[in-house]
C-alpha cells in the first residue's frame, strides 16, 4: 500500500473517531500508541497528524503533545465569519451563472432536511445535507483556492467538532427555513443582497453553536 494512500486512511480513522465522540476535544494522539494499534510505522502517521493540523482538527501544543482541537468561544465566531465572508463572495459574483435548474436542484437538497433522520445519527444526516447545499453554491465558481480557505475555514470544524450540537441546535423545520430563505434571496440575483444574505447565515449559524455548546 502507498504511503499517501495510508495516510489517507488514519486521516480517515481519526475523523471517525471524533464523529463517534471516541475522540473529544482536549484528547491527546499519541504517535507510537496509535502506530503500534494500526500496525504502522510512524511516518504516515506523522503526516496523517499533520494533515488534519492543517484543517483546523489537530492542535500541536508542543513536539510531542498533539491534541483534538479545543474550540473557544472566537474560535467560533472567526471561523463562521470568515466562511460567511468567503461564500458571500464565490456565490455573489456567479449567481448569474445559476439557471432555473439549478435553482430547483437547490431546492431538492434543501427538503432533504425534513427527510432527514433526526434520532438515528442525525448529526451527520443534517451536516451532509448542508454541506451539499453549501457547496453546490460554490459550484460555479473555478477558484479553487478560495473554496479551499472555506473549508479549512469552518467546513471540517463545524462537521467534526461541533458534530453533536447539530441535531440540538437546529430543528428540522428551522433548517429548512433557513435554507429556504437563503434560495429566495439568490433567485432575486441581486449581488449585495445574496453576499449579506450569506454572511448573516453564517454569523447565526456560529451563534447559535456556541450556544448550543456553551462554549
Amino acid at each position: 500500500m502507498k504511503i499517501k494512500s495510508t495516510t489517507k486512511q488514519i486521516e480517515a480513522y481519526i475523523k471517525k473517531k471524533i464523529l463517534n465522540q471516541e475522540l473529544q476535544p482536549g484528547d491527546v494522539i499519541k504517535e507510537v500508541e496509535l502506530a503500534k494499534k494500526l500496525g504502522l510505522s510512524r511516518s504516515p502517521i506523522r503526516e496523517a497528524l499533520f494533515q488534519l493540523r492543517s484543517e483546523g482538527l489537530l492542535t500541536f501544543e508542543s513536539k510531542r503533545k498533539k491534541c483534538i482541537t479545543k474550540l473557544s468561544r472566537k474560535d467560533i465566531e472567526d471561523s463562521y465569519e470568515s466562511a460567511g465572508f468567503i461564500e458571500g463572495s464565490i456565490v455573489s459574483s456567479t449567481i448569474q451563472l445559476f439557471t432555473q435548474k439549478d435553482f430547483q436542484k437547490i431546492k431538492n437538497i434543501t427538503i432533504g432536511f425534513l427527510n432527514a433522520d433526526h434520532n438515528n445519527n442525525g448529526r451527520t444526516d443534517f451536516f451532509d445535507i448542508d454541506d451539499e447545499f453549501h457547496n453546490y453554491l460554490m459550484s460555479k465558481s473555478s477558484n479553487d483556492i478560495l473554496k479551499k480557505m472555506h473549508r479549512q475555514s469552518c467546513r471540517n470544524i463545524s462537521k467534526f467538532l461541533l458534530c453533536s450540537a447539530w441535531p440540538k441546535a437546529f430543528t428540522q423545520q428551522e433548517l429548512y427555513d433557513r435554507h429556504s430563505a437563503i434560495i429566495s434571496k439568490l433567485e432575486i440575483r441581486d449581488p449585495f443582497i445574496i453576499e449579506k444574505t450569506l454572511r448573516k447565515h453564517y454569523f447565526e449559524t456560529g451563534c447559535r453553536m456556541i450556544e448550543t455548546t456553551k462554549i
